[in-house]
């Protein structure tokens, strides 16, 4: 019997002054827009993550200061699955981001407006159901996440 096994991906939902910092990125010919987003490697926590997605995909350091949500996504690839762990970013200021991954092609500051307006090139649908559940208050304690390193 093969084992089920959802690829574990990290989100980032930067917030600042009623923007959100979305990345554009060209896949297979499509320009896609979704959060700082990425996969989880081997022997680093979720959080750890999440920090590296954001620093790779708009070069901005910043800690996340809450979960704010889980989310599993079964695509029409089967089996793949996403299993999406959604990190909360507040900023004081909108940095300009400097994208260091270099299949990103820009890192830009949206209102929930300008996002909402191009869900036709939403990478995936786990993009507005996060920022929707952001919006609404959705926080989970950094804390509920334990790392428990070998």
């Amino acid at each position: 019997m093969t084992r089920f096994k959802p690829n574990t991906s990290v989100a980032c939902i930067v917030h600042c002054k009623n923007h959100f910092l979305m990345v554009k990125e060209t896949i297979d010919k499509q320009v896609k827009l979704n959060q700082p987003a990425g996969h989880l490697e081997h022997g680093e926590s979720l959080a750890a993550a999440a920090t590296r997605e954001l620093f790779e995909e708009t070069g901005i350091h910043a800690q996340p200061v809450a979960l704010c949500g889980i989310y599993l996504t079964p695509t029409q690839q089967v089996p793949l699955t996403f299993l999406r762990f959604s990190f909360v970013f507040e900023l004081d200021a909108m940095c300009s981001p400097a994208p260091q991954d270099p299949q990103i092609d820009s890192a830009v500051w949206m209102t929930q407006q300008q996002i909402e307006a191009l869900t036709g090139i939403h990478r995936g649908p786990a993009l507005m159901r996060s920022l929707n559940d952001y919006l609404s208050g959705k926080r989970i304690p950094l804390d509920t996440l334990t790392f428990i390193p070998e």
